[in-house]
């Protein structure tokens, strides 16, 4: 038997809600942890990645299969439907428990859901947790009972529901030694080297660049193309190589953090 984390948009390990559920499911039960990341096709509604966001993925993907390799866990990579893939594997794996991160684009929440039913009707504890935004939308209403449709009032109200505990550390994942990573190397299509050369996918290179944070211009000049005035954060929260909640403290300790709050907010309320 196993505990089954499915990583998509949150190939991290610092502050993974879903990861450290699935930790302690698997200590638990007493039995092995192990991680899936799944090619999924461009379902009715959604568009496929293209070349960059795909190089990417492949690079931020490598580096979390050698980083969970250190803690003892395996990274499976299998390709397919979820609705059909997802079941099958854990039926494979013998997995009590499938782990996972919320999506809220509605196609892959009608995935997610058929995924979830399927689980739940073997008999398999199906979990999802937050982690890809600040807070839920469903959780930031107005006095109706409505979302919003105005950013000011949005941005009033989730900013309230974000304080309290700050970001969690890596979660502790029992393995008597870390195992061999057997992912090879991404190979490096020409036109990407540029890319190679500015940015690290994964999630060093993203607590690297959250280091490197400075907000005393960020406000006054993050929109004059010329300057290098902005967190180049974005790639790394697309694939949740660091989590929102961890960005949003680590800002806090900037005396010059309210506009960059609000840009965190702007991506919430999209």
């Amino acid at each position: 038997m196993t505990c089954l984390m499915w990583f998509r948009d949150d190939l991290r390990l610092h502050d993974n809600q879903a990861l450290r559920r699935a930790a302690e499911a698997a200590s638990l039960a007493g039995v092995p942890l192990v991680a899936v990341v799944l090619d999924e096709p461009a379902y009715p509604g959604t568009r496929p990645l293209g070349g960059a966001t795909t190089w990417w993925r492949e690079r931020s993907l490598y580096a979390l299969a050698h980083d969970l390799a250190e803690h003892g866990v395996e990274l499976i990579r299998v390709a397919g439907d979820a609705r059909v893939e997802i079941p099958r594997l854990a039926a494979e794996l013998g997995a009590t428990t499938v782990t996972w991160t919320r999506r809220y684009h509605g196609p892959l929440r009608e995935v997610d859901a058929a995924v979830k039913e399927n689980l739940t009707a073997r008999g398999i504890t199906a979990t999802s947790s937050p982690g890809f935004t600040l807070v839920e939308p469903w959780e930031v209403t107005n006095g109706q009972g409505q979302p919003y449709k105005v950013f000011t009032p949005f941005s009033k109200t989730a900013s309230s529901q974000v304080a309290g505990d700050g970001p969690e550390g890596v979660p502790e994942m029992e393995a008597s030694a870390s195992i061999a990573c057997s992912w090879p190397k991404p190979t490096e299509p020409a036109w990407a080297a540029s890319l190679a050369e500015h940015w690290t996918p994964g999630e060093a290179g993203a607590r690297e660049r959250l280091a490197q944070l400075d907000l005393a211009n960020y406000a006054k000049e993050r929109d004059i193309p010329a300057l290098n005035a902005t967190s180049l954060l974005s790639p790394h929260l697309r694939f949740g190589e660091v989590s929102p909640r961890e960005v949003w403290f680590a800002a806090a300790e900037e005396p010059e953090c309210a506009k960059f709050h609000s840009e965190l907010l702007w991506r919430d309320f999209a």
